[in-house]
């Protein structure tokens, strides 16, 4: 299941889609840059796809679907969510103990408004590092 709520950065990528995996390693890597714009995290690759901390903390949750070549879905990037709220689910079919957001990693309270123009360079990013 998964969990979108106040103070999660949510962003659905509609594009057409040749290959799942490689908008998927492009959205994680876009994520990647914009968490180390704010905090000089360390990431380590996780059971499931997403975004992992070394703690072994997942920080941010990326699904997608494709319909007649086109994607659907993106990712929920936890940036002060109150994560008691996982606690109601099993996020992405695991325990919610392993959810983790900016915040409580590292002191720094940004909402999703001002994380906004973070996430904008760092897709532009991403995806420059991708053509």
């Amino acid at each position: 299941m998964t969990y979108h709520g106040p103070g999660q950065l949510v962003g659905y990528f509609i594009v057409r889609v040749k290959s799942v995996r490689e908008l998927v390693d492009m959205v994680e890597r876009a994520i990647k840059i914009a968490l180390l714009e704010v905090y000089p995290f360390e990431f380590s690759e996780g059971p499931h796809r997403g975004v992992w901390l070394k703690n072994g903390k997942k920080i941010a949750s990326i699904g997608m679907a494709v319909k007649k070549g086109v994607s659907l879905h993106g990712f929920a990037l936890n940036l002060t969510v109150d994560l008691r709220f996982f606690n109601l689910i099993n996020p992405c079919g695991l325990n919610s103990s392993v959810m983790t957001s900016l915040e409580k990693e590292t002191g720094l309270r940004i909402p999703p408004s001002e994380f906004y123009p973070i996430m904008e360079r760092a897709i532009i990013s991403a995806l420059h590092q991708q053509l």
